[in-house]
């Protein structure tokens, strides 16, 4: 986890832009320029940190805790990479992945025969998968908020129309005249 941690913190480089975003909101800058290119940044870092970075992380910690739990020997700490034979049977100066040493490496403070329970591997598998699920789905209400808070004016004004009473005169043929006033209800929800 010492070398995972450090690389799984990196998530937070969006968290500045979320709260850039909601001073904009609390200060009524709600839909301002500034508040587009800062979602904008939000966005980018929360893409690129979150689901690229993060969606590659946890893969290669599922292949480490998979590869840990499959481990049934532990290799000493004291084997060295030099002289290991590779596929071509040359000689290398650093574990490779996969290696017997890279194994070793991640393997060298663990006890016991079996060094991951079976129990503790799914358990923190299935809470990465499930904080991955969630950051997926942040992400798409992200840009539905946004997407919403900068619609075109065309959407806006149609909106707007929809919510305006709609006056209609007529005549009677007894020359009784008319007018009729339909208003449609529209309620908004304040959130906040």
């Amino acid at each position: 986890m010492n070398y995972y941690g450090p690389i799984f913190l990196l998530y937070e480089l969006s968290t500045p832009f979320l709260n850039i975003h909601w001073f904009c909101d609390k200060l009524k800058l709600t839909g301002s320029n500034y508040q587009l290119v800062n979602g904008v940044c939000l966005i980018t870092t929360f893409f690129c940190s979150r689901i690229v970075w993060g969606m590659y992380n946890s893969t290669l910690v599922f292949h480490d805790i998979y590869t840990a739990w499959q481990q049934d020997s532990i290799i000493s700490s004291e084997d060295s990479p030099t002289g290991i034979k590779h596929g071509l049977g040359q000689n290398v100066t650093a574990p490779q992945p996969g290696s017997a040493y890279a194994t070793g490496e991640i393997m060298r403070f663990s006890t016991g025969a079996r060094s991951v329970p079976l129990w503790l591997a799914g358990a923190y598998l299935a809470s990465n998968a499930t904080l991955t699920l969630l950051n997926v789905h942040w992400f798409s209400r992200m840009i539905d908020t946004l997407r919403k808070r900068f619609e075109p004016a065309e959407k806006q004004k149609a909106k707007k129309e929809e919510a305006e009473p709609v006056v209609q005169r007529g005549v009677y043929e007894n020359g009784r005249k008319t007018v009729e006033v339909e208003v449609k209800e529209v309620r908004s929800r304040r959130r906040g």
